[in-house]
């Protein structure tokens, strides 16, 4: 099954690493300090001890991923998916009408721009935020006898950020959402790992997205299809 996750994102995954590798190559570290020379550490009942404490990845939520093949083309898409997608909104994303929280489900022009200097633009394109549930408002007045699962792919929230695609503009990004310290790249499949785990696709249903992915005929196009879309529950209807 893991294999299968990964059959057809681990490519993007790899190019996202490689892109962030190319982007780092000008970062050093100082290791000019001696032993004889203590550094002061906060206590562990100082509020900035806990402040200052750097995750793990395996405790880091929030994953971020290129999810278009790289190279140089009109538009390349980033996702990020998990509890801090909406942070990285409010961090990165500057609308063209400024609001301070994003219309769910509504592709709009934005700058993007690089968390730690906000006057650094990264790139002007376009973004989407899907929430990762519906409040029972929206329900009843917008989505009547509608089933209230959770409307994005990995049931989380998630946002996607449509920008030109190039080597450096996307080492860029890239780079920038490294600094976020609450994100982390996705493994290879995570995505579809999460969608699988929360329910949103079978287990049928991810093998046929593998194999609509990798269909190269017609014929082959076809029998991937009633294989992705043969559960009742279609995430592409309720996105």
């Amino acid at each position: 099954m893991l294999a299968t996750f990964s059959r057809f994102t681990s490519c993007f995954t790899f190019s996202t690493r490689h892109v962030l590798q190319y982007s780092r190559r000008s970062v050093h570290f100082n290791t000019t300090h001696s032993l004889a020379c203590p550094v002061a550490r906060p206590s562990c009942s100082d509020p900035e001890y806990h402040s200052s404490l750097v995750h793990s990845d395996a405790q880091k939520r929030t994953i971020y991923a290129l999810s278009t093949p790289p190279g140089k083309g009109g538009v390349a898409v980033t996702r990020v998916s998990g509890p801090e997608a909406l942070e990285v909104w409010k961090r990165m994303v500057r609308p063209h009408i400024s609001r301070l929280q994003p219309t769910p489900w509504r592709l709009e022009r934005c700058q993007i721009v690089h968390p730690e200097n906000p006057n650094e633009v990264v790139d002007d394109g376009m973004s989407v935020f899907f929430k990762g549930e519906l409040s029972p408002q929206i329900i009843v007045s917008e989505f009547i006898g509608m089933s209230s699962a959770p409307r994005s792919f990995t049931t989380e929230p998630t946002l996607e950020l449509h920008t030109h695609s190039g080597k450096a503009l996307l080492a860029a990004l890239l780079n920038a959402l490294s600094r976020l310290p609450f994100l982390r790249p996705a493994e290879p499949g995570e995505f579809t790992r999460r969608a699988f785990l929360s329910g949103r696709l079978d287990l049928t249903q991810v093998e046929g997205l593998a194999d609509l992915i990798d269909a190269e005929t017609e014929e082959q196009r076809k029998v991937a299809g009633r294989g992705t879309w043969v559960s009742e529950t279609v995430y592409t209807i309720n996105i």
